[in-house]
């Protein structure tokens, strides 16, 4: 198998959409400026202060148990976004919670005869087997294979659109709000107006300072405007310790078959869509990007996961919005990413810091997190038709489109009558499109196969 075949196709395509950034790969920039981008990307990392306590409260769990949610989220996606940047993969990465393992953790953790500590134990067990899949074997893994069917744009920019199609309900149901909340709904509205309004104009008009720090500046402006009309509430620092310990296996242990197989539905398109995203951004930095490298890349992921199931988290993923950061900013350098994973750790052993995080107010996060996300929207439906269409192809990027969109309505009574797996698989659009092109390009379109 020739490694070199698949990425180097997949960055040909991608050359056209090569950006002319400030600052390379593998530049530095002064320690201040480092840290100041380092809390901008985790600023934007909108799931990672919103999944911790969501979880927790549809468990019922007391306050100390919540900031130990919050504090293993920062410290698994910040010990993965450092084996991205310096580790394995080498490029500017940051890793933010997998929004289908959080779902899963909710539904397996409420079934009946299930707890938290089946849903976690499953989750385990799954991520063991994500773990030997990208081992690669004689240079052939099952994560090289794959890649192989990413040579074209097509597949990336299917699984790129639905991951962002998937996002959309944490953004504008969040901006707006709902009528037994705080802020609703003309103030969430302003504010998120707001912030989007200049993060717009400190990107597209401001000068290098300026545009680096305009998701910053945008946060703060939304976020003391709304607390203007509303006052802060920090309920969650209330009996919360200083600091977090992880404990392992911290809700128990157990493991069933079916939903080991749930799990691992959830993991593969979180590295389907990884894969996609390492070769949006080697095709920015025109970096060469290897099927080992990728291997790497997703191992680190993988590993990543272990570590979230072990000790009460989540799986990670390649965070697009801090993708989108990289084109606002115009800084590539993977020690800014490095950074963001150090700083992560550290604050994950703070209760109280966590929960600052938590202190934004949602409607402002989310709008500007609308933003953030149709950009990288934008640039997968760009990548989709970076490589001539024919018939075939068109029928095989609808069909997976309109499966994954239409999974998204099917009634909650139809899905009850199904069976757990195939209600994960509907109800997950990069799951079922993105299977879906996967499976069809790879049968269908002979001269994408791996040389």
């Amino acid at each position: 198998m020739n490694e070199m075949g698949a990425p180097e196709a997949m960055a040909q395509n991608l050359t056209s959409a090569a950006i002319a950034f400030d600052v390379g790969i593998d530049d530095r920039l002064p320690i201040g400026e480092t840290l100041a981008l380092a809390v901008q990307n985790i600023s934007v990392m909108a799931t990672m202060t919103i999944f911790p306590g969501l979880l927790g409260r549809a468990f019922h769990m007391g306050l100390d148990q919540i900031a130990y949610l919050y504090g293993i989220c920062f410290m698994v996606c910040g010990l993965t976004t450092i084996f991205q940047s310096v580790g394995l993969l080498r490029l500017p990465i940051v890793q933010g919670p997998w929004a289908p393992t959080f779902a899963a953790l909710m539904v397996i953790g409420h079934l009946p005869g299930s707890d938290l500590g089946t849903a976690f134990g499953s989750f385990f067990v799954a991520a063991i087997i994500w773990v030997f899949c990208s081992i690669p074997v004689r240079g052939i893994s099952v994560i090289s294979l794959i890649a192989g069917y990413l040579k074209g744009g097509v597949v990336s920019g299917v699984i790129i659109v639905l991951s962002m199609i998937q996002l959309a309900s944490a953004t504008v149901p969040h901006w707006l709000g709902a009528p037994n909340m705080p802020g609703f709904p003309i103030l969430n509205i302003v504010c998120g107006l707001v912030g989007i309004v200049m993060f717009m104009i400190f990107t597209l008009k401001g000068n290098v300072l300026l545009r680096r720090g305009a998701v910053l500046i945008a946060l703060a402006a939304g976020s003391a405007l709304y607390f203007a009309f509303q006052a802060p509430h920090f309920q969650l620092f209330d009996g919360s310790p200083f600091f977090i310990v992880p404990t392992l296996f911290p809700f128990g242990f157990g493991a069933k078959p079916v939903f080991v197989v749930i799990f691992f539905l959830t993991l593969l398109p979180a590295g389907v869509q990884s894969i996609a995203l390492y070769g949006l951004v080697s095709g920015w930095l025109e970096e060469t990007l290897t099927v080992v490298r990728i291997c790497q890349g997703v191992f680190a992921m993988a590993c990543g996961a272990i570590l979230g199931a072990s000790f009460g988290s989540f799986s990670t993923v390649c965070y697009e919005t801090n993708l989108s950061l990289l084109q606002s900013t115009k800084v590539a350098s993977r020690y800014v990413t490095f950074a963001t994973g150090l700083m992560l750790v550290v604050l994950g052993g703070f209760a109280k810091i966590d929960m600052l995080f938590a202190a934004i107010p949602g409607p402002v996060m989310s709008a500007i997190s609308t933003v953030l996300f149709g950009i990288v929207l934008v640039h997968g439906a760009k990548l989709i038709f970076s490589e001539p269409l024919d018939d075939c192809k068109f029928m095989i990027v609808g069909l997976s489109l309109f499966l994954g969109l239409g999974g998204l309505f099917v009634s909650p009574t139809a899905l009850a009558g199904l069976p757990i797996l195939v209600q994960t698989i509907i109800d997950q659009p990069v799951i079922l499109g993105g299977t879906t092109v996967a499976v069809l390009y790879a049968l269908l379109c002979g001269d994408r196969r791996m040389a």
